[in-house]
């Protein structure tokens, strides 16, 4: 039998090779677990040049990628003790760099050499789902009623966001879950996904509900009764995303783009597979319009020279100048909804568009003097880590959707 140190056996759900290999199946795609003794002692980040200052010479995507890769690539977390962060910043992290991500942990034994700790690496979702403590916090709770993820500082901002990023990293809804730690009481994300559905009632925000529920629900005309008795089913649950009022001002307005967006995505999915029924088609009509109708107006609010949203999220900016870290997070956000909910020709030109290229090498010109990449995980606040893993979202994504680009170089760095 093999025997693996609890650091390891609480990143994953493992599967046992012909040659002994463990595995993490993530959205049916087996991922390597590393195995190797880390030092305490790390290396340190590798030291690159920062960005040039921005000039009005608009960037080629070649010069966008460099950069983009270049942030990604400095801010990895795979060197950051898992005890010195938060739930909330392995969450926020998880979604910048998907079910890869890694902190390291102390296992039993020191270095032969130094004499210091001995540290592994570990998946990051599994080190929240099997209760490894991160800063002494542990997200994951089992009681009478169910399997609940904490809400509050350090934890999640709001109910859904953990098992959304779930569903943002590909995870199957039979991953384990330990909320009590390796060897106690054994759950799974399904466990979580009928605690979220309960949850799901018809009154304060349930954006990030609505997109966890979008990937996870395997019939999307599934009703349920939710904890106040009132019967909820995807549908009911975007039609009041799409109606409720929102603060412009607050989180919840951009988290409800995310939130229709992956809703939308579901709804076209199954339209598209055959599912003729007359309420999806008009639901997703209904969010077509509504993004249709924002979309100007979203970009009317666009600082000029910069591009980036100097307001709180959907708001004008503020007569006494923007936060640095609150321009982070509002771009951030608004840039992530621009590209997942982009549809048509019209849409995805504007990606590609010289604004928003500009807008793109600005939010990385605003990441690099805010919250530089030696910035220690273990400094960041909860706001700090949003703005901090939506912007690596967005660089990801951005990368992702156009990462080759039609008619340019991804060697071009002539301005590094």
């Amino acid at each position: 039998m093999i025997r693996l140190p609890l650091c390891l056996l609480g990143a994953a759900l493992l599967v046992l090779g012909t040659a002994g290999a463990q595995e993490i199946l993530v959205h049916n795609a087996p991922i390597p677990i590393l195995n190797e003794s880390y030092s305490y002692n790390v290396p340190q980040r590798p030291t690159l040049p920062p960005l040039p200052k921005f000039t009005d010479e608009v960037p080629t995507m070649g010069q966008i990628q460099t950069a983009l890769n270049r942030q990604m690539q400095l801010r990895q977390s795979d060197r950051t003790l898992v005890e010195t962060v938060t739930p909330f910043v392995i969450i926020q992290t998880s979604f910048a760099y998907g079910a890869g991500t890694q902190f390291l942990c102390r296992v039993s034994g020191n270095e032969p050499a130094t004499g210091r700790p001995k540290t592994e690496p570990a998946y990051a979702i599994g080190i929240l789902c099997w209760s490894i403590p991160a800063r002494d916090k542990i997200l994951l709770t089992d009681s009478v009623g169910g399997l609940y993820a904490k809400v509050g500082y350090g934890y999640q901002r709001v109910g859904g966001e953990f098992l959304a990023m779930l569903a943002s990293a590909g995870v199957t809804d039979d991953y384990e879950i330990h909320p009590g730690g390796h060897g106690k009481t054994r759950r799974t994300v399904a466990d979580l996904v009928e605690s979220e559905k309960r949850q799901a009632v018809l009154y304060g925000p349930q954006a990030w509900r609505l997109a966890a529920l979008a990937f996870y629900l395997s019939d999307v005309h599934q009703t349920w009764i939710a904890s106040d008795g009132g019967e909820v089913s995807l549908l009911k649950l975007a039609k009041y995303e799409l109606d409720r009022p929102v603060l412009w001002d607050r989180s919840e307005s951009v988290d409800r783009l995310y939130g229709l967006a992956m809703a939308r995505e579901r709804f076209a999915a199954e339209t598209a597979r055959g599912d003729s029924d007359p309420e999806l088609t008009a639901m997703v009509e209904r969010i077509d319009a509504f993004f249709h109708l924002l979309r100007p107006w979203v970009h009317s609010l666009r600082d000029p020279d910069s591009g980036l949203w100097m307001g709180r999220y959907l708001s004008e900016a503020p007569e006494e100048g923007p936060r640095p870290i609150q321009v982070l997070l509002s771009s951030a956000s608004i840039l992530r909804w621009l590209i997942l909910s982009a549809e048509s020709d019209e849409e995805i030109t504007e990606l590609k568009s010289d604004r928003t290229r500009k807008t793109i090498w600005n939010l990385a010109l605003l990441l690099v003097n805010t919250l530089p990449p030696q910035t220690e995980y273990s400094a960041l606040s909860d706001d700090q880590a949003a703005a901090w893993g939506t912007t690596l979202q967005v660089f990801r994504l951005y990368l992702e959707k156009f990462g080759r680009y039609e008619g340019e170089t991804t060697a071009d760095n002539r301005s590094f």
